[in-house]
């Protein structure tokens, strides 16, 4: 009886060390949506470094830019990576400000009225730490930004968020 208590311990302390790691690595990302008029990176804005693990569509398109004789290394990978995403690391003050903004903001979102059902619009969805997201409603994006880099601003968050924020 002692092993399987032991075993259960041992069980349950794994899962709660993978639980704690994914609650401490906290993101947002601003991902672009609809029509494509420049190249637009992934905005991944994280308080630990990112790592990403390219899906199989991403490695098809990254064996496809390559040409048919070319090996993935890792290397390659990540120079598509830097390519697709820019990934800064901020400190925790910054990335709070940022999620209470967006928690908080809920009048510039999409909703039954307001939908971004025209390909010829662009704008942004957040994803808040992996399962909430929230899509810009398209007339609103630019007073979206504006009054996030002035709620930014006003808290004395990172400036260099505060700099690539004001690119999107």
């Amino acid at each position: 009886m002692s092993k399987l208590n032991l075993l259960l311990l041992i069980i349950l302390s794994l899962v709660n060390c993978t639980q704690k790691t994914n609650d401490s690595n906290k993101f947002i990302e601003f991902v672009h949506t609809g029509i494509q008029t420049k190249i637009n990176r992934i905005f991944w804005i994280g308080t630990q470094k990112m790592t990403i693990k390219l899906n199989d569509q991403q490695l098809t398109e990254l064996k496809g830019m390559l040409g048919d004789s070319a090996t993935l290394t890792e290397q390659k990978k990540e120079e598509y990576i830097k390519i697709r995403y820019n990934r800064i690391t901020t400190d925790n003050k910054t990335l709070t400000a940022i999620q209470e903004f967006v928690f908080t903001h809920k009048e510039f979102y999409t909703n039954s009225e307001h939908l971004n059902n025209d390909p010829a619009t662009e704008s942004y969805n957040i994803i808040v730490n992996g399962p909430r997201k929230f899509s810009i409603y398209y007339s609103l994006k630019s007073q979206f930004f504006k009054e996030l880099l002035n709620y930014l601003k006003e808290e004395k968050c990172d400036q260099n968020i505060i700099k690539e924020i004001s690119y999107l």
